[in-house]
């Protein structure tokens, strides 16, 4: 059995290195007098740069003036040359061209003459330099002194920054030190047995399934548990699985805690029985405990069950009150007028427990008249009868004590019976005022519930039975209501149907043939059960109605004519009276039109017999021509002979004008 070689021995880190944990869960190095950071585990051949003081920022070192120029060399700390001219505030990297021009003369002279001479002159610049430069010496001094002045504070302030880098780095080495030290040792577990315990770390650290898991590891890495799995994949990969599972298990609370607090604000709100859902609903939507949970028609439901539950509770509670009441008074034995006997009972909580005033009234009034009935009605039998008396004092007066106890719980007994008829009217008065609002409960839950018109009441009667609509109305109103619903959706949809009739069939000559057949499966029929044949009889029907119709608008039309009831009646009126017109001046009271022109009849003009002739010349043709443009009249161009027959019928009925005579 072959066994695999042992692991090799982790070196240990050179002098100066601490290994520390990223935020993404990988390890790094830093090295604290260098002040650098690598991923790589260092060995003790890793080289280091450690800064040096001449690897800080460049700075002069070293001046040069050049005599008569305005020019100065400067060479800084890392070995560069750049000209200055202080006079101008000028600085160049390569040499000016004046400087370059002197310098080419001075290798062209040749000999120790020339060489004597540049000498010279040299010296002779430099002894004038005093003399000539010396505003500009001052000037370059001071800057001098105060660049010196700002190199030495860089200085200072890159040594203290180093001293406290490596103090931190000491002080950090110490911690990690410390803590390695006290971290206890790492178990030996198994894989699954890993995951479980990282497991249970993230549910005690309650770590929420939408946070990422970059922005969950300083929460992590503190925990001595993280490091029980080896990889930063096993660690990312049961993060990932225990946010997938958190995240699932969210819904069922959410939806729990939304129906609660849906139930808590019912409970809170809607403190009496006449609250309407409607209102109740306007007022709250816009509240996230009225809309967090369910639909609509599950928070009516919730509503009404509350409306039921919440007045059961206030019928016990009445029920109680009254009959502690009747017990208070009982219990007193009071008489007199209601005003005076209740200021006795102003500090008992059985008096401040009938709310009502008119209701402690009226269960006085009905306490005193069922004791009136209970004393004259106390039995007499005994005084008359001939029972024999009482040997001894006490056997009387047990028998008064017992007389007394019996006529107290008759006295009970009426009370309770005028309470229960109390309560009984009160109800009863209350479903009288509330028959309107059962009826349009009623009637929305038709509306929901019933939209099939070939469901009948015994078909819905389960549905509907198990809503709390269905409670507060008779039997006989409810089918009744039932089937008005059921009339209302068929009216509806031979609505839609005749809809669909006209539009495929505008003309009245339209036969049923001449439709589509996809008709037949449009979904009003669908609704209607129709079939071909019961889908025929229905559009002879509406056929037979819009027949009807047009009739009515062609006889509207021609009363509406004055063209037509002009002529029409001075046709009769020329044929009732021929002779009188010659005699009498007729005038009528409409103006006539013929076509696009008009035409004024006046009456000193034309007497009663000249229109009369006028009139009988107009016939037909002349009357089509101008209802030849009304749509009522074009309806009937299928029924020609009937249109003229129903014209000449219809101008053969009219009578003459009343006459209008007018003397000279």
């Amino acid at each position: 059995m072959n066994v695999p070689p042992p692991p090799l021995p982790i070196q240990p880190l050179p002098e100066g290195w601490t290994e520390h944990i990223s935020p993404i869960g990988l390890a790094y190095y830093y090295h604290a007098p260098s002040r650098t950071s690598i991923w790589l585990r260092p060995t003790l051949e890793t080289p280091l740069l450690i800064p040096t003081d001449a690897e800080g920022d460049e700075h002069p070192i070293a001046r040069k003036i050049m005599s008569g120029t305005g020019w100065a060399k400067i060479k800084t700390n890392r070995g560069n040359v750049f000209w200055r001219n202080a006079q101008r505030g000028v600085s160049v990297w390569e040499i000016p061209e004046e400087l370059e021009r002197t310098r080419k003369r001075a290798l062209e002279e040749e000999g120790e003459e020339g060489s004597n001479k540049r000498m010279k002159v040299q010296e002779e610049e430099e002894d004038g330099e005093e003399e000539e430069g010396e505003e500009d010496g001052r000037k370059e001094e001071q800057e001098a002194r105060e660049a010196a002045t700002r190199w030495a504070q860089e200085e200072q302030a890159r040594q203290e920054a180093a001293a406290a880098a490596e103090l931190e780095a000491a002080e950090e080495e110490k911690a990690a030190a410390a803590a390695a030290a006290a971290k206890p040792a790492i178990p030996n577990l198994t894989p699954d047995e890993a995951r479980a315990v990282f497991l249970s770390m993230l549910r005690e650290l309650n770590i929420s399934p939408l946070l990422p898991y970059e922005d969950a590891l300083p929460l992590l890495v503190k925990d001595s548990r993280y490091s029980l799995l080896p990889s930063a994949s096993e660690r990312l990969e049961v993060f990932n699985s225990f946010c997938r599972t958190a995240a699932s298990s969210r819904p069922a609370s959410v939806k729990l805690s939304a129906e609660e607090e849906f139930a808590k604000l019912l409970r809170k709100e809607v403190t009496s029985t006449r609250t309407s859902w409607t209102e109740w609903r306007r007022k709250w939507r816009k509240d996230r405990r009225f809309w967090g949970w369910a639909g609509d028609r599950e928070r009516e439901g919730r509503f009404r069950a509350w409306l039921k539950e919440l007045g059961e509770r206030k019928r016990l509670e009445a029920e109680r009150a009254s009959r502690e009441f009747g017990e208070m008074l009982a219990e007193q034995g009071v008489e007199g007028p209601w005003s005076e006997v209740k200021r006795r009972f102003a500090g008992d909580r059985r008096y401040d427990d009938v709310g009502s005033s008119s209701l402690r009234e009226e269960l006085y009034n009905a306490y005193l008249s069922s004791r009136a009935s209970t004393s004259t009605s106390a039995p007499t039998a005994g005084a008359s009868a001939s029972a024999p008396a009482p040997s001894t004092k006490s056997e009387k007066h047990e028998s008064k004590l017992e007389r007394q106890q019996r006529a107290l719980r008759e006295r009970e007994a009426q009370v309770r019976q005028e309470l229960q008829r109390a309560s009984h009217q009160a109800g009863e008065s209350r479903a009288l005022l509330g028959a309107g609002e059962s009826e349009r409960e009623f009637a929305s839950l038709l509306l929901d519930a019933v939209r099939e018109l070939d469901v009948s009441w015994a078909q819905a009667l389960p549905a509907l039975r198990s809503d709390p609509r269905f409670r507060g109305l008779s039997e006989g109103r409810k089918q009744q209501m039932f089937a008005e619903h059921r009339d209302q959706l068929r009216l509806r949809q031979i609505g839609a149907l005749r809809t669909l009739f006209l539009a495929h069939a505008p003309e009245l000559d339209t036969p049923f043939s001449a439709l589509p057949v996809s008709l037949i499966t449009s979904l009003p029929a669908s609704k209607l059960g129709l079939n071909p044949r019961t889908l025929a009889k229905e559009f002879d029907t509406w056929c037979e109605e819009k027949l009807a119709t047009a009739r009515k608008e062609f006889d509207d039309m021609l009363r509406e004519n004055s063209f037509v009831q002009f002529w029409g009646q001075a046709k009769k009126l020329g044929q009732a009276s021929a002779a009188e017109a010659e005699q009498q001046g007729v005038q009528l009271e409409e103006t006539a039109a013929y076509g696009d022109e008009e035409e004024f009849v006046s009456e000193e003009a034309d007497g009663a017999g000249g229109l009369g002739k006028r009139a009988a010349e107009v016939g037909l043709e002349q009357v089509e021509r101008v209802l030849r443009g009304d749509r009522r009249w074009r309806a009937w161009d299928w029924k020609r002979e009937e249109r003229d027959r129903w014209l000449r019928e219809w101008m053969e009925g009219m009578k003459a004008p009343a006459l209008s005579v007018h003397t000279a």
